[in-house]
């Protein structure tokens, strides 16, 4: 059954419900939550208004994130416990080894994979500090590490900008090195534009999460 017969199935079935706004943005995170660990949408605002359209709300209706965060929970609860478990190690250890190699640069992990909702499809997210995106390139140069660059835009001191990305492949993962200037690190957004907040953690705060011992990381 494709994602829109299975995203419509409970708001079909519950209509009389659909005037009541609540339920209706549970039916959107519920269907968000499919997106999200079935097909591997990696941004939940995507997800989130592709559930809407899916299921003919507006987007007014949204979510915020913390109930999409929920949908996920239960999801992963019913579905794929401990499939998921295995996998978000996996993916955690692999953020682990690349911070370790990239240590110069002040790496943190960001996104699902430190939040716990990653899928199986979902990339591991580093922010990174550096002086010059150059600094990055001529490490990989030296490491003999191949990448591909692209951007996107971010917000910084109340200003839209653009810094560079840098993706990199591990076994069958991939890993985005967002790179920002070595002094923008206190000027990082801290919530979102829902009013989540944004969770990040450096290396020795990801080796906790995996129960690393602090000196493996030396």
């Amino acid at each position: 059954m494709d994602q829109g017969a299975n995203c419509l199935i409970n708001i079909v079935m519950t209509r009389p419900d659909i005037l009541n706004r609540q339920r209706v943005r549970e039916e959107i995170a519920v269907c968000a939550a499919r997106l999200i660990a079935e097909d591997g949408i990696g941004d939940f605002s995507v997800a989130k208004r592709k559930a809407a359209k899916m299921i003919g709300a507006p987007e007014r209706s949204l979510p915020n994130n913390s109930e999409v965060e929920e949908a996920l929970r239960i999801y992963y609860g019913l579905y794929q416990s401990q499939e998921h478990a295995a996998h978000l190690k996996y993916l955690r250890t692999i953020a682990l080894d690349m911070m370790s190699w990239l240590s110069v640069f002040n790496p943190q992990l960001v996104g699902l994979v430190l939040s716990g909702f990653a899928s199986r499809h979902t990339s591991i997210n580093l922010e990174m500090f550096a002086d010059s995106p150059k600094d990055v390139e001529i490490f990989f140069l030296n490491e003999n590490r191949p990448y591909f660059m692209k951007e996107k835009k971010v917000i910084l001191r109340e200003h839209m900008t653009s810094i560079p990305v840098y993706e990199l492949y591990s076994e069958d993962v991939t890993i985005e090195l967002s790179v920002y200037g070595i002094n923008d690190q206190r000027n990082l957004p801290r919530v979102r534009s829902d009013g989540t907040v944004i969770e990040r953690a450096n290396r020795v705060e990801l080796a906790a999460l995996l129960g690393v011992i602090e000196s493996h990381l030396e």
